[in-house]
């Protein structure tokens, strides 16, 4: 075939995914506050926006994903809608959308173009993934972030000349993952373990990883220092010190609080 017609019907077919789950997304679109993370985030997104200052949301913040809710209310508003819950919702649809799309990519990566498309079709229909994708909340955003940066570790690692591009872009995708939602970073063990699997044991690789880690913390915290700067500190701190809320931590809490303190 044709290489011009194959990369036209990959195209395509993306589309048609990417549209057809955004549609049964905005289908089912919550039009209210279903949730309370989706009015706290619809909160502080149009304070981000009014002030230009990041507002802090609930738990550990979520700056990244305050942000993008800021800029949908922001394009909601030219779009002529000014409920500002309403366009949070549409962010999660959007990027729930988006979701379809990269996991294709990944399990093309891993697999091959059928299995990709069966496995695209089925996140499309994916109940849990409807449901998330239906109101103002970061699980979607960090769903995107993780999938990109498997993407690009895989294109790493099935690439015998180790491209360090893709090894940086792995890590600034699961920075943002992080950024939008800081428990996910959790997500870095899997994706590491993929990575390194077939790779060296030398001390090049050891500091090629240090500094694979090194970029994903720094992405993270590029969205995060402006927020710890402001008012931010003291409920961060809170919740990282609280067993309930920090659990996901478990012993590495008690060290951020130490450090914050000293």
């Amino acid at each position: 075939m044709n290489p011009g017609v194959r990369r036209f019907e990959r195209v395509f077919l993306l589309a048609f995914f990417f549209l057809a789950a955004l549609f049964l997304r905005l289908r089912f679109l919550s039009l209210g506050p279903f949730h309370y993370d989706a009015l706290d985030l619809a909160r502080c997104a149009q304070k981000t926006l009014e002030t230009g200052l990041l507002h802090y949301e609930h738990g550990t913040g979520f700056p990244l994903t305050v942000l993008v809710g800021a800029f949908f209310v922001f394009v909601g508003r030219i779009l002529g809608v000014t409920d500002p819950v309403l366009c949070v919702n549409a962010m999660s649809a959007f990027m729930g959308a988006l979701a379809v799309p990269l996991l294709y990519f990944v399990v093309e990566r891993l697999f091959d173009r059928h299995r990709a498309a069966l496995a695209a079709m089925l996140l499309i229909f994916f109940p849990s993934h409807v449901a998330i994708s239906t109101f103002g909340k970061s699980l979607t955003l960090s769903i995107c972030f993780v999938l990109a940066s498997v993407y690009f570790v895989l294109r790493y690692a099935q690439d015998e000349s180790r491209p360090l591009k893709d090894l940086f872009l792995s890590a600034v995708f699961l920075g943002l993952c992080g950024a939008s939602r800081l428990s996910d970073l959790i997500l870095a063990l899997p994706v590491f373990s993929l990575a390194v699997m077939h790779e060296p044991r030398d001390r090049q690789t050891l500091a090629r990883w240090i500094t694979w880690a090194a970029v994903v913390l720094a992405t993270a915290a590029i969205y995060y220092l402006p927020l710890l700067m402001g008012e931010g500190l003291t409920p961060f701190i809170g919740v990282l010190s609280d067993k309930t809320q920090a659990k996901f931590l478990g012993f590495f809490s008690k060290l951020l609080v130490i450090s914050f303190r000293w």
